[in-house]
């Protein structure tokens, strides 16, 4: 076994190692596009990859043949840091190769990648083998982010259960209905929800001061966009809660999911949270999809938001894909185990 770095003249066999992890993770969810099936789409896939970011990788070669690889876009990020990505498209190993590849190749491209100073790493994993989690779990990695799909099929039958659940909560006069511009000022009240609460324990993600402001402009500004759906909840004039769906298909990648719309985002206020509210929200957007024809719905949620990862399970979603992240000690930039004499 031979690892080295990427070239571009790779191109053509990574593709068809991609091609095939697709067509295995189509077996565990349907909803992935069949167009990525074909190595000549992948190719496209990678090519778009690779050219977006500055990007380094690896290949791992048996008796002249790749059988793996690894590709990493290094970015300098707002809101991550400097940082290595390997995005969903970015791994794959040939069908009679271990997971165990992985670590190695692991091995070698985060070498490189320390010693350029990028010392958290993110990587967006398949999650249909459980066996490539494990791989990664393995070398220390955790998760962060789970994305998930929803068959609108199966609306009613999920939350039947739920309003059930809540049924003594449920607040009789609650009004769910479409935002329009005369909220914009409510909308930007509620608009730090998510932002506040999700930088409390045991989430801890940083709500930098200046985010604030973008996220008020953002929320006021959800009304004058045409391809957002929202819906808000009010009692007596007061919002309660809201969720954004945007109606358009989403931009054509391999981890798209076809005929779906993204449920962007969506909070309650805290007073108000465990009374079913969220529950009507999400049911009545799901609902107002399905006479759209859209037949899925994609979300995506912190793991450590106790609140999400339990919510967002329970009315449907199904994880098709996890980021996990692995942050190194600092300290290894100057303690690296060469022996240094003290004076």
């Amino acid at each position: 076994m031979k690892i080295r770095p990427f070239i571009k003249e790779d191109i053509k066999s990574v593709s068809e190692l991609l091609s095939y992890r697709h067509r295995k993770e189509r077996k565990f969810f349907k909803e992935l596009s069949t167009i990525y099936e074909d190595s000549k789409m992948t190719e496209k896939v990678i090519i778009k990859y690779i050219d977006k970011f500055e990007s380094i990788g690896v290949v791992a070669e048996e008796n002249g043949k790749i059988v793996g690889y690894l590709l990493s876009q290094l970015r300098e990020d707002n809101l991550f840091g400097r940082c290595a990505w390997i995005k969903y498209e970015g791994m794959a190993i040939a069908e009679e190769m271990d997971k165990e590849l992985y670590r190695e190749m692991y091995e070698f491209l985060a070498k490189r990648w320390v010693e350029l100073g990028y010392l958290k790493h993110i990587i967006f994993v398949p999650t249909g083998d459980k066996n490539i989690i494990n791989a990664w779990l393995q070398l220390g990695f955790s998760y962060e982010q789970a994305y998930g799909v929803k068959n609108l099929d199966c609306v009613n039958s999920c939350f039947d259960k739920l309003n059930r659940a809540k049924h003594n909560n449920i607040l009789s006069d609650v009004i769910i209905r479409l935002a329009t511009k005369e909220d914009r000022e409510n909308l930007k009240s509620i608009s730090n929800l998510i932002l506040s609460y999700q930088a409390k324990s045991p989430v801890f993600a940083i709500a930098p001061p200046e985010m604030f402001n973008e996220i008020e402009k953002g929320f006021v500004g959800l009304v004058e966009d045409d391809e957002v759906y929202v819906l808000l909840a009010y009692q007596n004039e007061k919002l309660l809660g809201y969720c954004c769906g945007y109606f358009e298909e989403a931009e054509e990648d391999i981890m798209a999911i076809s005929k779906s719309f993204e449920l962007s985002v969506a909070g309650t206020n805290q007073l108000h949270q465990s009374k079913g509210i969220g529950t009507m929200l999400v049911q009545k957007l799901f609902q107002d999809a399905k006479e759209k024809n859209y037949k899925y719905s994609v979300a995506d949620w912190r793991i450590t938001n106790l609140k999400a990862s339990k919510f967002w399970p329970k009315v449907g979603y199904k994880p098709y894909a996890y980021r996990m992240t692995r942050t190194i000690d600092a300290r290894i930039l100057w303690a690296n185990g060469d022996k240094k004499e003290f004076r």
